[in-house]
């Protein structure tokens, strides 16, 4: 198959003791199928498009499904795409992707394709800024030409023109960058995250603007207390997060953590009002439906249930929350799961390897 290629529908209801709501496997080819990861939204058009990757044709391409009549389109046809990086502009309705080490996008109607900026790296995910001018994303110095050589082990945030491919460093930090998103709401607002050991990083959420002359840590962590993952809302006006509190004791040189409470919250951009709520195991990657009232997350093993799960995740009472599992996936890589809501907030969508490679699957919440 080449690009423009269709594809009928493959879904079907999947039935098993996984799943613990009305669930249906929206991918099964036998090849790895995933949608789009966890800081950006998968859907596309209000809900009524789905982007996902696949490896069908023997290397990762990018597709489009109608999500009434769940046919797909493939939109790329290339080697060295890094399809985990995408980005999808509804503004521009442009798909934007690393080839090995150029950006490009491809225009979801007329698939016309359009090469932006080759950097000479392949950097990490990208985000596209919600005017479609922006495009940012992490990368080590040393792989950017002209940065000094004593700059060797920093990181910058690239931010590109999406018009023009010029190309710019914003900010510049001896930490990797991750999990760069701008706002959907604010063209100029990005965040991301300093990666590394949850448990070892003094501050993981940052902000800048796209010149990188304004910004800085969101909301300082305590000492003891790791916050992770961060990610906006879809109202833009909050950043989620998830982490824990915990303390460490020291023993001959050496020291062990002991974690003393799991958990996740909301704070402003600006690092004001901030709400926590402690839970009774690790979450993972959280997100937040469109309403703001409720979280999805890869849920931690529990005894009956080693491995990860899909839940939800209820806040109740005064800063505490309960996990409502919807779907068991298993002993395998939570990484898989990335669940994140469909825009109307009646179901989750995530992959899973369940079944022995990765499929799309989108399950109920009610």
């Amino acid at each position: 198959m080449s690009k423009g290629a269709r594809i009928a529908a493959e879904a079907r209801k999947y039935i098993s003791e996984r799943a613990m709501k009305k669930t249906l496997r929206l991918t099964d080819n036998g090849s790895s199928n995933r949608h789009l990861g966890s800081s950006q939204s998968t859907f596309a058009s209000g809900g009524r498009k789905l982007i996902y990757s696949s490896d069908r044709n023997g290397a990762p391409n990018l597709y489009l499904m109608e999500m009434h009549t769940l046919d797909s389109t493939q939109l790329t046809d290339a080697k060295g795409i890094f399809a985990g990086g995408a980005w999808y502009c509804d503004k521009r309705r442009e798909l934007f992707y690393w080839e090995r080490d150029t950006i490009k996008s491809v225009d979801v109607d007329s698939l016309e394709e359009r090469r932006i900026f080759t950097a000479g790296h392949q950097g990490g995910s990208l985000s596209v800024s919600v005017d479609g001018r922006f495009i940012a994303y992490g990368v080590q110095c040393e792989k950017v030409p002209g940065f000094a050589e004593d700059a060797r082990g920093r990181w910058v945030l690239m931010v590109v023109s999406a018009v023009d491919g010029a190309a710019f460093p914003a900010v510049e930090m001896p930490f990797p960058i991750g999990r760069v998103q701008f706002s959907p709401t604010d063209p100029d607002l990005i965040i991301y995250e300093w990666d590394g050991p949850i448990r070892q990083v003094p501050q993981r959420a940052w902000a800048t603007d796209t010149s990188g002359l304004t910004g800085g840590p969101i909301g300082p962590q305590n000492p003891n207390e790791a916050r992770g993952a961060p990610f906006f809302t879809f109202s833009g006006e909050r950043i989620g997060y998830h982490g824990m509190r915990f303390h460490t004791r020291n023993n001959d040189g050496t020291y062990f953590v002991e974690e003393t409470a799991y958990v996740f919250g909301l704070i402003k951009p600006d690092g004001s009002g901030q709400t926590q709520f402690e839970c009774h195991g690790p979450t993972g990657r959280c997100r937040m439906n469109y309403a703001e009232d409720l979280f999805v997350c890869s849920q931690g093993g529990r005894a009956d249930k080693p491995g990860q799960s899909v839940a939800l995740l209820r806040p109740v009472g005064r800063g505490g929350a309960v996990f409502d599992p919807i779907f068991y996936h298993g002993g395998t890589s939570g990484e898989w799961l990335a669940p994140q809501f469909r825009p109307d907030d009646s179901g989750v969508i995530f992959t899973s390897d369940c079944e022995g490679h990765a499929d799309i699957y989108i399950t109920s919440v009610q």
